[in-house]
């Protein structure tokens, strides 16, 4: 039997939604004033066989009784929390984003963007700063993991986010990729879809096949190290050999493709030969980040358009 709402269940409202087994008593002026294909929805009249509640058209959504409470909650109780800078549960940006698409909440679904936006941004330097201990995130950290944020970017068409998203499930254990992230200390899984297994598949074995062309190609290129500049030649043939055995042995990590540079990535070498090789690790990141998109079968970083 559908129950009320205990939190959306206004008593002078003149319409009822049904998602799932709930229903919600709001008012079509309020639904009509934020979203066009409510707006349109109302403009035709309701035939006579629609059914009622306490004499209010019952209008059945398709989607989930929780995306629903999130999205009247908000246009009732909570509008202004979405322009702000507080966080949102991840639950309820997901509604914003999916809801918001659906029934053309552009407000809405602008701001749960922009908060994905902002945590897998398209250039390296705006992911630079995500990865550094004072970014402020727009996303409370709850009951979810980057596989849920994958999916609901492809679910919602947000293509630019997409290649950082896909790069940042890589550097979960392989095991986790196939077999799915269990949530806290709840029995909820969550899981890749399986095409988006393949993809993280296919392009961990490119990326780590790049790592010695791009970020850690001062490693690869002897005429790097030693450098025409060195002070010590036999030092730093040492270093890097060390430094090749260290980050490469018995495999290298996929979290060095984007890894910003420390100074124990040049640990040993002469201060010419670590300049060198910092330079050349600058420019490989960059050229990794330059092409990230194609390691996952996307467009280049300049056609990535999101909702279309």
């Amino acid at each position: 039997m559908p129950a009320r709402s205990e939190t959306v269940w206004l008593d002078d409202g003149n319409i009822i939604l049904q998602a799932e087994y709930t229903q919600f008593k709001v008012h079509r002026s309020i639904l009509s004033r934020n979203s066009t294909v409510f707006r349109d929805m109302f403009s035709f009249p309701q035939p006579p066989s629609t059914p009622s509640i306490e004499d209010c058209p019952l209008i059945h959504l398709p989607d989930s009784a929780k995306d629903a409470q999130n999205l009247l909650s908000l246009l009732y109780d909570n509008l202004s929390a979405c322009n702000s800078r507080s966080e949102l549960p991840f639950s309820v940006l997901a509604s914003m984003l999916r809801l918001g698409r659906k029934y053309e909440i552009h407000s809405l679904r602008d701001e749960a963007a922009h908060r994905l936006r902002q945590e897998y941004p398209k250039t390296l330097q705006a992911w630079t700063s995500t990865c550094r201990n004072d970014f402020t995130s727009g996303i409370a950290e709850t009951e979810h993991c980057i596989f849920d944020t994958l999916n609901l970017a492809l679910e919602a068409s947000l293509r630019t986010v997409l290649p950082a998203a896909y790069y940042e499930c890589l550097l979960e254990e392989v095991v986790k990729i196939m077999f799915g992230i269990k949530l806290g200390d709840s029995n909820t899984l969550s899981r890749l879809l399986p095409e988006s297994q393949a993809v993280c598949i296919l392009a961990r074995d490119k990326i780590l096949n790049a790592l010695p062309k791009y970020t850690l190609s001062y490693l690869d290129d002897r005429k790097t190290i030693p450098c025409r500049s060195c002070i010590s030649t036999v030092q730093c043939i040492s270093a890097r050999a060390e430094l090749i055995c260290k980050l490469w042995k018995p495999a290298p990590n996929i979290r060095l493709a984007l890894f910003e540079w420390s100074d124990v990535l040049g640990k040993g070498l002469c201060g010419n030969c670590f300049e060198e090789a910092k330079k050349h690790h600058a420019e490989g990141r960059k050229k990794m980040w330059d092409n990230l998109p194609s390691f996952f079968g996307l467009l280049s970083w300049d056609k990535l358009e999101d909702f279309e």
